[in-house]
């Protein structure tokens, strides 16, 4: 029913559900894009078929480009400093670069983890098809 699929958020629904009278529902469905296999420098992580076939369902939901964007590794890592560093003597500002740079390290290593699970969890099982694999970059700026 209409009202069941605005529960939802789903007015676009709730709209074909419900025929203008006299005339025939005009279906809402997302322009037709001639999408072809990405290649490798068109989608270096191997996510964008994944949000394509979500975008299809979730058109509004904006989660899993965020997913994508905090999972790259394809690009350098900065090293920022937070306030309050001008009170640290020489020694103690070159440990908590030390410790910042641990951190981000452990991170960049932990990105192939978290963005496995995603793929893998959300493509279908293929076999045949070879896994592509993102470039992890351990330079820091």
């Amino acid at each position: 029913t209409p009202a069941a699929y605005k529960l939802i958020g789903r007015g676009d629904l709730a709209r074909q559900a419900r025929p203008v009278s006299g005339e025939a529902a005009v279906p809402i469905v997302p322009p037709v894009r001639h999408a072809s296999v990405p290649s490798a420098s068109d989608d270096p992580d191997g996510i964008e078929m994944i949000i394509a076939q979500s975008r299809l369902r979730f058109s509004a939901d904006l989660r899993l480009t965020e997913v994508r964007r905090l999972l790259c590794s394809s690009r350098p890592l900065a090293l920022r400093l937070g306030g309050g560093t001008e009170s640290l003597s020489e020694h103690d500002l070159e440990h908590e670069k030390q410790a910042r740079l641990v951190l981000l390290c452990r991170r960049a290593m932990a990105l192939p983890v978290g963005r496995g699970m995603l793929t893998l969890a959300s493509a279908p099982a293929q076999l045949t098809e070879a896994l592509r694999l993102a470039p992890l970059v351990l330079k820091g700026q």
